[in-house]
């Protein structure tokens, strides 16, 4: 999983609880700044010409991947 990978220090802490927390705010808070970064540079008052070559990811194929789902 991705996931797991992506957050090795997660994988340090005792408590499960604690650990799958933090996976899960630490997936939240990556898709929130994809999220921020992708509108921008869509947004046509960025006037980028090639956006979708920028971003070639929509925010929800980023949440799958963060998501290990």
């Amino acid at each position: 999983m991705l996931g797991m990978q992506a957050m090795p220090q997660c994988e340090k802490l005792v408590s499960s609880v604690l650990k799958r927390t933090a996976r899960t705010r630490i997936a939240q808070l990556i898709g929130s700044a994809y999220l921020a970064l992708y509108e921008a540079v869509m947004d046509p008052k960025s006037e980028y010409s090639n956006a979708s070559l920028i971003m070639r990811y929509k925010p929800e194929q980023i949440k799958t991947i963060v998501d290990g789902k």
